[in-house]
Formats: C-alpha cells, structure tokens, sequence
C-alpha cells in the first residue's frame, strides 16, 4: 500500500475536479510496478477520467510502470479480481520486492496483497529451529518463503488450489533459493489434512473468507500431546477495531470448542491486521491448541 500525505488524491488535486477526486479511492495499492486503482462504492466515473488520473499518477510516480483500474472485487476459489488496463506498460505480470525476498505474480492470475507484508514478518520471525510449517493458502508462496528465509524451520508444506499461483510459487522458491525447504503442493487443503495428520508445529491460514470451513483440517494436522499454533484469519464487522476483534475471539473460541480433538486451547495474540470496508476489519487469532492423541 502506499502512503502519499493526503491519499492519492494529493497528486490528482487541480487536475480533476473535487468530485472526480472523491470518486478514486485516496489508497491505491502497489505491487512491484504496477499500481491499483479503485473507486469509492456507488461512484460514478468515466474511463476516460480514469485513464486520464493514470496518466497523471505515471508522470509523478517515476517508479510505476502500469497502472490498472480493479473492475471486481477478490472472488472465487481462486481468489482472483479482473482489471482494466489504464495507462503505462500493457500487462499484468510484476515481481514485487519485501525484506530482500523477490516475488513474480500476475495480479490477474493470482492473489497478492502488499498490505499483509507486516504480517508476513510477523509469523516468520516467530518460527523456531526445526519447526514444521503448514501453510494452507499460500498463493505465490509469501509466507512460506519469509518463514523459510528468516527462521530455522525445517520443512514448509505449502498448498495452493490455484494452479497459476502454484507455479509462480515453485518460480518463486526457485528464485529466493527455499526450494530444499518449501514444498509446494497443488490441491484443496482440505485434502492434504489426511496426508499432513499429526505433522505440524504451526499451520497458517491465510483465507479469512472461508477459514472457519478448513479449521478442523488445520487441527487435524497439528502435532498431538503438545502446544502447536494456528495462525486463523478472520473477516469481522464492529464499528470499532475492538469490537471486531472480540467478536472475532468469541466465534473462533466458540468453533474450536467444538472439535473433538481440541483438549485444550488458548488465544495468545490478536489484532487487526487492517480495514477491508466501512466497519469490516480482517483479524489475526494466534491459537495454542493441545490436541489429543486420538
């Protein structure tokens, strides 16, 4: 995400009008060279409009190659959101840059979002020596790189269905030099529970829209008889950062209470990883579980 004093709309100011302004949303998202434009819900803007903010953004912002106008919202098994092309170089392929690891995706093909790069680092410095790493949503392999190039993990399993973004994941292994670490794997999470039982120290779940479906599959594949970690994304509406998070706690409690493997579990960290729209808040809940052996 970038950050210019006054949104975006600073560098927009007395070339289009107030209301043109107010229809482009003041954050844009940036991801390599490429950058995204979205407007305001309910907004009525010409393309032609748009392209002329393009234009504007690309001379001011030296750095950006491609500037594209995001036309759906994330959707789909997939996780992916069509574009239309605005101004500067005419694609949709990047590689985008975070704490000296380097990441090849296509925006179109495969989810990608540069506001979770705090919360990357977050999880990867917390993984000790010889842990085992599940990542059930990996994409084209963030977090699972990060893990592997800044802690002593000893194995990654990391699972995408997306078949595009499985093999910008394997790329990207290849590329950041993790490939004897990260296992990337193809497929439906849910199917590698069985393969992955009792395995894992930490699992990651990264899908906060249908998290709350693959929770018992990310139980299933902690290791018993001790305390291992599930890092649980959730969407959540509260008028406050504070309500959402409670009422994030409170449901996440709710459903593993329901597990019967689950003998025993604690909430140790949550916050507000950032806004997703007016009142809706995307939490992070790092859960200590205690499973029982059978």
């Amino acid at each position: 995400m970038i950050h210019v004093k006054g949104g975006i709309s600073t560098l927009l100011k007395g070339e289009l009008s107030d209301e043109e302004i107010a229809s482009i949303s003041r954050s844009v998202d940036i991801i390599g060279d490429i950058l995204i434009l979205k407007t305001i819900k309910g907004a009525t803007i010409s393309e032609q409009t748009l392209k002329k903010a393009a234009r504007i953004i690309l001379d001011k912002m030296p750095y950006v190659k491609v500037i594209l106008y995001q036309t759906t919202p994330v959707d789909g098994i997939y996780r992916v959101r069509k574009f239309k092309w605005l101004a500067g170089e005419k694609r949709t392929v990047t590689i985008h840059r975070e704490y000296g690891c380097s990441f090849y995706t296509d925006v179109e093909k495969a989810y990608f979002s540069p506001r979770l790069s705090f919360e990357r680092k977050r999880i990867a410095d917390q993984v000790s020596a010889m842990e085992i790493v599940v990542n059930m949503f990996a994409g084209v392999g963030c977090y699972s790189i990060l893990i592997a190039k800044f802690s002593k993990a000893a194995v990654i399993y990391s699972i995408d269905i997306n078949p595009e973004a499985y093999l910008y994941m394997v790329r990207n292994c290849k590329l950041n030099k993790v490939g004897d670490r990260v296992i990337p794997l193809m497929g439906d999470a849910a199917c590698f529970s069985s393969k992955l039982r009792d395995e894992a120290d930490r699992v990651l779940m990264p899908l906060p829209s249908m998290a709350y479906d693959f929770l018992e599959n990310a139980v299933e594949m902690l290791k018993p008889s001790k305390r291992a970690i599930i890092h649980f994304y959730d969407f959540q509406y509260g008028k406050s950062k504070e309500e959402a998070l409670e009422k994030a706690h409170a449901k996440l409690e709710e459903h593993l209470r329901r597990i019967k493997r689950v003998k025993d579990f604690e909430i140790v960290f949550k916050r507000v990883v950032r806004g997703t729209g007016p009142h809706w808040w995307q939490c992070v809940l790092d859960v200590e579980i205690l499973k029982c052996l059978n």
